[in-house]
Order: C-alpha cells, then sequence, then structure tokens
C-alpha cells in the first residue's frame, strides 16, 4: 500500500512539475520546487518488493512448522510412559498427570498441524498442476498430478490422535484378565507406524524450507543442529519404547502366571489398580524381578528396566533420562557395530 501512495505521488508530482514550467516563476524559487517533487519511481507499481515480502513471510513460516514438526514428534513419546506398576499390589495405573499434560500440547501441536494443512489446500493445487509443455512425459504429469494429494494423505496421517487412542486401549488390554497378544501387537505397530508419516513430513518441510530460501549457505548451521537433534530424537523415542514394551512384558509374565494358577480366575482379580482385587503374591514366584530367574520367565533386554524401578516410580523426570540414557547407549551400540567393526 506504501508503495502505491508513493507511485501516486510520484506522478503527480510530475504532473505538476509540466505545469510548474509553463508558470512565469522566478529561476531560484522554480528549480527548488521541482527538486521537491523529484522522488523514484517504484518498479512495476510496488510487485517486486511485495513479492519478495511474501517469499520471506512463506520462508518464515515454513520454519516455524518444521519446528512444529519436530516437537510434535518429541512430545509423542511422553505417552509411552504413562503405564505405572505396583509391584507389591501386582497392578497397573496411569500417570494422569503426565496424562493430561501430554495430551494438552498435543493438541496444541494438532492446532498448528490444520492450519498447515488449510494452507496446502488453498496453496498445494496450484503447485500441482501439470506442466503445460507438451513434450512433457506422461509419468511426469501424472506425478504432478498426484503430487498435491500425497502430501494431503501424509498431511492426514501425521495429525491421527493414534497415541492418545492406542496407548489407553493398549493399558486397558494390559490390566484385563484376559490378555490377547494378537490384539496388543497390532496396537503396536499402530503406534510405530505413525512415525512413519511423522518423519516424512520432516523431512518434506525441510525440503520446501531450503527450496523457498535465497541463501542456502545461511540455513546451512539449521540443518546441522537439525541432524544433530533427530539423533537425540531417536534415542529418546527408542527409549520411551522401551519403557512401555518393558511393561508389556512385566504383565504378559502376570498373564501367564495366572493362566498357570487357579487363584486368579477365583478371585476374579485384575491388574487395575483402580478396581478392587485379590491377593496376587504367588506372581512373584514365577515372575521374579530382582533377582531375577531365566528359568520361569525370561525378560531379555527388559530385565534392566524393571530392576531399576523406574516403572513404579512417580518421578517422570528420572523415568525419562534414564530411559533417554538407554536409548542413547544402545543406538551408539548399534552404530560402532554396524560402522565401525569390520
Amino acid at each position: 500500500m506504501l508503495q502505491f501512495l508513493q507511485g501516486l505521488l510520484c506522478n503527480l508530482g510530475s504532473v505538476a512539475r509540466q505545469e510548474l514550467i509553463l508558470l512565469p516563476t522566478s529561476g531560484s524559487s522554480s528549480t527548488n520546487n521541482n527538486q521537491d517533487l523529484e522522488c523514484p519511481i517504484p518498479e512495476n507499481g510496488g510487485v517486486d518488493a511485495m513479492n519478495q515480502r511474501t517469499k520471506k513471510c512463506i520462508c518464515i513460516l515454513r520454519s516455524i512448522f518444521v519446528l512444529v514438526c519436530v516437537f510434535s514428534v518429541l512430545l509423542d513419546p511422553l505417552f509411552f510412559y504413562l503405564p505405572l506398576i505396583n509391584e507389591s499390589k501386582k497392578c497397573i495405573g496411569i500417570d494422569k498427570t503426565l496424562w493430561t499434560t501430554a495430551l494438552a500440547l498435543r493438541s496444541v501441536t494438532d492446532f498448528f498441524y490444520l492450519l498447515h494443512i488449510c494452507f496446502q489446500i488453498r496453496t498445494c493445487y496450484k503447485e500441482g498442476k501439470p506442466p503445460k509443455d507438451e513434450n512433457a512425459g506422461a509419468c511426469r504429469r501424472a506425478w504432478r498430478c498426484f503430487w498435491p494429494y500425497f502430501l494431503f494423505l501424509i498431511d492426514i496421517l501425521a495429525i491421527l490422535p493414534v497415541p492418545q487412542v492406542v496407548i489407553p486401549i493398549t493399558v486397558s488390554e494390559m490390566r484385563s484378565k484376559k490378555r490377547s497378544s494378537n490384539k496388543v501387537k497390532f496396537l503396536n505397530s499402530a503406534l510405530l507406524f505413525q512415525y512413519g508419516p511423522r518423519i516424512l513430513q520432516i523431512y518434506m518441510s525441510w525440503k520446501k524450507l531450503i527450496r523457498s530460501a535465497e541463501h542456502v549457505d545461511r540455513t546451512l548451521w539449521v540443518k546441522a543442529i537439525l541432524n544433530f537433534f533427530l539423533y537425540i530424537l531417536a534415542g529418546h523415542v527408542l527409549g520411551a519404547f522401551w519403557y512401555f514394551f518393558s511393561a508389556q512384558r512385566l504383565a504378559a509374565c502376570w498373564h501367564i502366571a495366572c493362566q498357570n494358577h487357579n487363584g486368579c480366575v477365583q478371585l476374579q482379580s485384575s491388574f487395575n489398580c483402580d478396581h478392587s482385587f485379590g491377593n496376587l503374591s504367588f506372581i512373584s514366584d514365577i515372575c521374579p524381578i530382582n533377582p531375577p530367574n531365566s528359568t520361569t520367565f525370561d525378560f531379555g533386554i527388559f530385565g534392566e528396566s524393571l530392576q531399576s524401578g523406574t516403572l513404579e516410580s512417580e518421578d517422570f523426570p528420572q523415568k525419562l533420562f534414564f530411559s533417554f540414557w538407554w536409548g542413547m547407549r544402545n543406538l551408539w551400540l548399534a552404530h560402532f557395530i554396524l560402522f565401525i567393526t569390520p
């Protein structure tokens, strides 16, 4: 708007200069008036400046969305720390404070995802039009037509409330008297599946940010930080899954103990800490934790989590940092085995 007003004033100034030349004025005053009325005329009516500001705004929005995507993937593993084990009573509870916090933060990130989807609907189809070049290949034209729908599908899969729905169902299955192992495996697969679209969305959003940036060299340091953060994020996600699967492994042992013992059926007991339950002390003989007994039940890599007591602790920072340390350690060991050793 300012550029338009400036161009309008300049045009009026040129008209006024032509009229002043025809008027009889003194030389000095005429010269001063002509100099005061001179101003630069913007090219294209200020369109180039407006396009430049629009590109800069889009670049900023894409940078914000990349940060939101990374924060969202960082936030989702918090849902895996919901199960709380009460070893003395042989029951499984839920950290309600953590549930409320994680649900509120996830709702905030989902709001930004919805804004991104609306922005994609507004602009993506213009970018996805097939090329006008008749010599372009049919595969390329088909891909250009399909690409906007593929982006829209990735956005929809990424915003699905998978952890909000799947994890409470999984915990309920762990606490029930009859546990379906196939159902638990399916729910775990759904939790793992959502990380594919989310990580792919981070990658595609980063590529868009690089293409829209005028000075790519300025974004190299951001790329380095993002790559390092993704490495930290992998350890965080791995540790969260390790904690969640440790609770599932312990619940599986409890169910096996109940199947081999009639006490669970006679007492009509369950592993829900919010409901009444019977005496399940006999489970400690079949599922010993400290010290473990691999002959009765082998907890495998989850034995360290059970022995540390993190599953029973309500101190969330302790559970988070211990699981994160385990994830980073094993991630480094996997890298060492795959790439260092011959």
